[in-house]
């Protein structure tokens, strides 16, 4: 993963089309087809930007606090407490802390996963 964003500033911008370029030119994502950058991490928050290829896998893991996961492009399917999701481009998900999921690129994809209160 990348260096976070200033962690100490009252307010951060951050321009996802940069990072998702940048991303997608990792060695990571070239060699994998997986990248995840971290685009903001302090006490309260954390944003993470992942591109997966289709077929790739986040294997099932759990976050100390809640969750977003935001589809930016591609389709996913998440698997959390036991139901399957499908997401597109828009489409959110919201989970309590600590459930267990797992997210599956159907096909190329980007999400933005927001942690809050780990």
């Amino acid at each position: 993963m990348s260096t976070p964003g200033n962690t100490d500033a009252l307010s951060t911008r951050l321009s996802l089309t940069e990072k998702t370029l940048s991303l997608k030119q990792s060695t990571a994502w070239l060699s994998t087809g997986k990248a995840a950058a971290t685009l903001l991490k302090n006490a309260e928050l954390r944003l993470v930007l992942i591109a997966l290829a289709p077929g790739k896998k986040l294997q099932e893991h759990h976050a100390d606090g809640a969750v977003t996961i935001l589809a930016r492009e591609g389709e996913l399917r998440v698997t959390a407490a036991g139901d399957t999701h499908t997401l597109r481009p828009g489409d959110l998900l919201a989970l309590t802390r600590e459930v267990p999921h797992e997210v599956e690129a159907v096909a190329e994809s980007l999400l933005l996963v927001t942690i809050v209160g780990s």
